[in-house]
């Protein structure tokens, strides 16, 4: 293994074994209950591409920001948008619209508004053309404005510590942060609340971006410790991991935040067409599901929350990799209750085509993970401000 990437040679070969294990697994889900097999590579798909999509977030709110800080460990976020950027996930996304639509959106079907007032106003933007076509947009945005984040900063490595190209990439983030803000709320209303097409929440599209940003900066802390150890960063220190794990800490408030405000509003409003959402979920109609609904709040919340609460624990390598570990595994589960509870109709299933066809996705993103870091010096070596980011040592 070199020590410009982090995935070795064995390791590469363990992790296409299990993306053409997923492949696998879906072919035969697909089989035994479309619905399901769709429904899976959906939302872990959708999970792939939201971390691949944090990597992006996270770099353009450190240019806005001035965020002269995390310069030393950047190539990892750039590296975490090769899953978008390489087409991986748009690839999987429309596979998804083009031949497993019917199985898993009820708005496919004629007829399903059923005559409803409130449905029929529904039916011209919930229909599938439209769909692809914002689908498009989506990507579109997000592939070229993430292509050309990435692109100015390997331009500002050859110009050598020029302003020219970091002041490029500030404008750029603060074009990919506004449009970003408009186009993953409207792929999350598109792409998995309208599975339940009666349902509608306003506060939908602030919990999608934020189990997008705390799980992808669980990721982004993971992934420094294990290239600092591989000896890709090594000054990646413990400042930055404290302040890494201050971000990872207040936005696991966050999304607790509006998980519960999304939970509390509905049910003291007990309005049938809202509380549907929740009675799938978290009553008790979906056989063993429950467990999951709650539990899901106690893992990336109540445990996270405790773990990270001192400053101490917050430089700690180890507690952060259990943090980090314990959030991935936990908005994976966040992702799958958004999805499958409508794509199953009252069926609670979790088992292999699960946890198989979502560790060949998960494979398919580290690969391209990997790829993109080793091709590009681990440090930015031109950044202008880099030297702030190897002498960061706050005083308190």
């Amino acid at each position: 293994m070199k020590a410009g990437e982090l995935l070795g040679s064995r390791v590469r070969i363990v992790a296409w074994i299990l993306v053409l294990t997923g492949v696998a697994a879906f072919l035969t889900a697909l089989k035994q209950d479309p619905a399901r097999a769709w429904g899976v590579l959906l939302f872990s798909n959708f999970y792939a591409i939201s971390l691949s999509l944090a990597g992006g977030v996270f770099i353009a709110s450190q240019y806005t920001s001035s965020g002269t800080w995390s310069t030393v460990f950047r190539r990892v976020p750039e590296a975490m948008l090769a899953y978008v950027n390489q087409g991986w996930g748009p690839a999987l996304f429309f596979a998804t619209l083009f031949f497993g639509a019917s199985a898993i959106y009820p708005w496919t079907h004629a007829g399903w508004t059923g005559g409803v007032p409130y449905l029929q106003g529904k039916a011209a933007y919930l229909s599938l053309r439209p769909m692809l076509l914002r689908a498009a947009i989506y990507f579109a945005i997000w592939i070229v404005l993430g292509r050309m984040l990435v692109r100015n900063s390997r331009r500002e490595d050859a110009a050598g510590g020029s302003q020219e190209y970091y002041k490029k990439n500030v404008v750029v983030s603060s074009v990919f942060l506004l449009l970003f803000a408009f186009s993953y709320s409207l792929a999350s209303v598109d792409w998995t609340m309208s599975l339940s097409p009666h349902w509608t929440s306003t506060m939908y599209p602030w919990y999608a971006w934020a189990s997008l940003f705390c799980s992808g900066l669980g990721l982004i802390a993971l992934l420094s410790i294990l290239l600092r150890r591989r000896g890709a960063i090594p000054n990646f220190n413990r400042w930055h991991l404290f302040d890494l794990a201050k971000l990872v800490f207040a936005f696991c408030g966050f999304w607790a935040y509006v998980w519960f405000d999304q939970y509390m509003l509905i049910w003291y409003g007990n309005i049938p067409e809202e509380a549907v959402y929740y009675t799938l979920r978290g009553a008790g109609s979906w056989g063993g599901f429950t467990v999951l609904f709650w539990g899901n709040f106690v893992v990336n919340f109540i445990i996270p929350f405790l773990a990270i609460i001192s400053a101490r624990q917050k430089k700690r390598e180890y507690v952060m990799i259990g943090v980090a570990l314990l959030l991935l595994a936990g908005h994976w589960l966040d992702f799958y209750l958004m999805v499958m509870p409508a794509v199953m109709k009252g069926k609670a299933l979790l088992g292999w085509p699960e946890i198989a066809i979502s560790l060949g996705v998960g494979s398919l993103f580290l690969l391209s993970f990997n790829g993109a870091f080793k091709d590009a010096p681990p440090v930015p070596q031109g950044d202008p401000y880099l030297q702030d980011s190897l002498q960061h040592c706050p005083s308190y």
